[in-house]
């Protein structure tokens, strides 16, 4: 993808590295479901995870993904490399994959992954989640509009999902915004019996 620096400045690209924090979500504790981001959605982060999204820019991912990965430092601290670990996508709707060409979050839990090998024994990327029905666009909905609009909407893959077992589970994203998408990708797993550690994201809109 060629150097990062020739795709945006060093002061921009500052921006997407704030000091990891944990996010409140309505409904559910830090204790039972912690919820990190790096960074806040604004100023160039956010021009930055937009030039991505919705520009085409896929030269822009790894730093997203680097971005991602102080988050999930974060909720590895203590872990024990023997552990097996699970990074899982939350799943990109079936309308954003064709418009955009790529799977943004998928492509940045793989780049995670690479940045983690050497840390851990057995790390993979399990693309474990899927959407079961059609969901409306979120960029409009209000917090509750959202929660109902992702209620039951995400199911497990059979092929996939025997390969959680006996190990932690980090849920990759690339925005939280109120983490209604995070709390239905938590509840799919929870169903088959995932062992969660946290999520983690890019950004925080919140």
């Amino acid at each position: 993808m060629g150097s990062r620096s020739r795709v945006v400045c060093a002061r921009c690209t500052k921006n997407l590295f704030g000091s990891a924090h944990e996010v409140r979500v309505r409904g559910i504790s830090p204790s039972e479901f912690p919820i990190v981001a790096a960074a806040f959605y604004e100023g160039s982060a956010r021009n930055i995870l937009l030039a991505a999204k919705e520009r085409g820019l896929v030269a822009l991912i790894p730093l997203i993904a680097d971005s991602a990965s102080v988050a999930i430092s974060s909720l590895l601290i203590g872990c024990d490399r023997s552990d097996p670990l699970a990074l899982v996508p939350v799943p990109s709707m079936a309308k954003n994959l064709r418009s955009r060409g790529y799977n943004l979050v998928a492509q940045m839990a793989n780049l995670i992954a690479g940045g983690l090998q050497m840390r851990f024994d057995d790390l993979k990327v399990i693309p474990v989640l899927r959407h079961s029905r059609r969901v409306s666009d979120q960029s409009r909905l209000t917090a509750k509009e959202r929660a109902l609009n992702l209620s039951g909407a995400f199911s497990t893959v059979e092929h996939y999902a025997a390969s959680l077992n006996n190990r932690q589970i980090i849920i990759v994203d690339d925005l939280v915004t109120t983490g209604s998408t995070l709390i239905e990708a938590r509840r799919a797993l929870i169903s088959v019996g995932a062992r969660l550690r946290g999520a983690a994201c890019a950004l925080n809109s919140r």
